[in-house]
């Protein structure tokens, strides 16, 4: 009887299914893992071909897969920690991470650079390089700190005094939200202020911001606002001093609010990007740039005023990808001008590419202006823009004023330039609630010129979206 049972056994051996997982069935990695089953082996592998998961030997996963894991210490150092995927990544929190790629992306489980102030312990990030600024690196401030605070992330001191102790190892000036109220002087140092959900109200002097004596200050995220009525003066001033250096000024993703002039420069070099400025005052200037300045503005919007104005034969203003509207129209002066005497030797330069004049028509003398491209630009020059009004009056007046590849309407006197679309409707999706984006049967549409080469449109989004780029600050996109 045995023997018949052992015969039987081995003949009907190669007719039961095949095992799947070798022996031992139960397995683990490590001498932790192990004792997590209650064995006392440093492991159990599996053999060839297989692995260990969840303790059991299983077809191993294809070659470029992340390893299997059960515990953290089953996984390689450079995938040192076990998902609930049972794979091993990079990270599960930032905290797995280290700079310059302090943030754990928890959907990829990689560690990448920052890109806002929040994923920071300092909660100040450096968007350039994507790293986390050192706390000791910045000085804290909030509305209700004092003077004599230490302005730390733990004990945040007034504006004015965070200003004050700025200093060549503490360069980055942090704002809490809420409103702070100061007239500040920055000069001669280096600030980086973030102040995203942060407002700075001019008090009853004239002037909101002063830079100057060489200073290099970047302003974040902050919304400026200059409503005193008596001597509203300019919501912020870049300025040279007697003998002194140059300042710089960048302001990105700022909101201007003011009854006086929003911008003035005598002289600074200032970079303006993503601004939105609003001036209360239609007789006032947006950006008055004295020489030898130089603005440059990218994607920001500038509504109410009378123009941007760079004065004298060395100043410059160059706009792209930008929104003026509702400039000034019943002065001598223009939204985009190149001084008040356009063909004279004390005439600035101003250039305007891929923009959107809507009610801000231009006013220029009858000077001969240069527009070569690559050259340096005299008097008022567009390019790859739309000029738009809705009141009957011309878009531009003056020889001095100079448009190619531009749409303007209405216009019944001489526009110098070509490849001009004149007297045709621009086809804007709702002008009357300032929605100045493309229709997609707009004569803009895919009518740059070809050499343009603009990456990128007012919002971001990227150019070409068709053969060419799109007259006008925005590019449709289907």
């Amino acid at each position: 009887m045995r023997l018949f049972m052992f015969i039987v056994l081995v003949t009907a051996g190669p007719g039961l299914p095949s095992c799947s997982k070798p022996n031992p069935v139960v397995c683990c990695t490590s001498p932790a893992d192990c004792n997590s089953l209650g064995v006392t082996d440093t492991s159990r592998p599996c053999t060839d071909g297989f692995v260990c998961i969840d303790h059991e030997c299983s077809t191993a996963p294809p070659v470029d897969a992340a390893p299997a894991c059960t515990v953290d210490m089953d996984c390689p150092n450079n995938t040192p920690r076990c998902a609930s995927s049972q794979t091993c990544v990079q990270c599960l929190q930032s905290t797995d991470c280290t700079e310059p790629t302090p943030v754990c992306d928890t959907t990829s489980n990689t560690c990448r650079g920052c890109t806002l102030d929040a994923e920071c312990t300092s909660n100040v990030c450096d968007t350039s390089a994507g790293t986390c600024v050192d706390s000791s690196n910045v000085v804290y401030a909030s509305p209700a700190g004092a003077d004599a605070a230490a302005c730390t992330q733990g004990d945040p001191c007034s504006l004015a005094h965070a200003v004050a102790i700025a200093s060549p190892t503490r360069t980055n000036v942090k704002l809490a939200s809420g409103n702070y109220v100061a007239n500040l002087t920055i000069a001669g140092k280096t600030i980086r202020m973030l102040g995203t959900g942060a407002t700075v109200t001019a008090g009853s002097g004239s002037t909101g911001f002063e830079i100057n004596d060489g200073a290099d200050v970047t302003l974040i995220g902050l919304n400026i606002t200059n409503l005193n009525t008596g001597n509203p003066g300019t919501a912020i001033e870049c300025q040279t001093l007697a003998h002194g250096t140059t300042p710089k000024l960048s302001l990105q993703k700022v909101t201007i609010d003011a009854m006086g002039m929003g911008l003035l420069t005598y002289p600074c070099t200032a970079t303006l990007s993503e601004v939105t400025s609003k001036l209360r005052d239609p007789s006032r200037y947006q950006i008055y740039a004295l020489p030898p300045s130089v603005v440059n503005v990218d994607r920001s919007s500038f509504d109410v005023g009378d123009g941007l104005a760079a004065v004298g034969a060395d100043s410059v203003i160059s706009v792209r990808n930008s929104i003026i509207s509702n400039m000034n129209v019943t002065g001598t002066e223009s939204s985009l001008i190149g001084g008040s005497f356009l063909g004279d030797t004390a005439v600035g330069t101003a250039t305007a590419t891929f923009t959107t004049f809507v009610n801000a028509p231009l006013r220029c003398a009858n000077g001969t202006p240069s527009c070569i491209a690559g050259g340096q630009a005299v008097g008022v020059c567009v390019r790859d823009s739309i000029l738009l009004t809705t009141n009957g009056t011309d878009v531009a007046t003056g020889a001095a004023c100079q448009a190619y590849f531009s749409i303007a309407m209405p216009q019944s006197g001489q526009l110098t330039g070509t490849n001009n679309l004149v007297n045709v409707d621009p086809m804007l999706v709702d002008v009357a609630n300032r929605n100045f984006a493309l229709k997609s049967t707009s004569p803009a549409v895919d009518a740059a010129e070809a050499s343009a080469m603009d990456p990128f449109d007012f919002l971001g989004v990227p150019r070409p979206q068709g053969p060419l780029d799109d007259m006008g600050a925005f590019e449709y996109k289907p």
